[in-house]
């Protein structure tokens, strides 16, 4: 059985509002939207365990084919194929969608969003599976879905 807890999505709402604040555009327009109303905060460790157990496989291409936005919508449906399929979970797993800038990337980029059951915001970058942290967003996030 899942070891995270649920929450809300009011309750999800307030906790991204307080971490995220500072990080949202500020000469750009932003959105953030939650299409649930209950969602699964996982463990760090059961965040982890899904990301070596399924892997996106980059493709041969370098063009807007299949960039960093398409990545993230791929470790989402992921996420949510895993939700489904497992029958054990009553509510989506807290992993969504942003953009906005971050260290590790050059330019405006989409990568994926977690929240651990320790209330932690980490940022997921698909391409690789690789974990960072929330300090790691450089700001101009403009969009935040889940």
């Amino acid at each position: 059985m899942p070891d995270g807890i649920y929450i809300s999505s009011n309750s999800l709402k307030n906790k991204l509002g307080v971490k995220l604040g500072s990080y949202f555009a500020k000469k750009r327009y932003r959105y953030a939207g939650f299409s649930d109303n209950e969602f699964y905060i996982p463990t760090r460790l059961e965040i982890e365990t899904f990301l070596n157990d399924n892997p996106i496989k980059p493709g041969n291409l370098s063009d807007e084919s299949f960039d960093c936005d398409d990545y993230a919508f791929v470790l989402k449906g992921s996420v949510s194929l895993y939700v489904r399929n497992s029958g054990q979970y009553t509510a989506s797993m807290c992993i969504g969608i942003a953009w906005g800038m971050f260290q590790w990337a050059e330019e405006l980029h989409a990568c994926n969003w977690a929240l651990d059951s320790d209330f932690n915001l980490i940022w997921i970058e698909p391409q690789n599976g690789e974990i960072h942290d929330l300090h790691e967003c450089r700001g101009n996030l403009e969009l935040l879905i889940a």
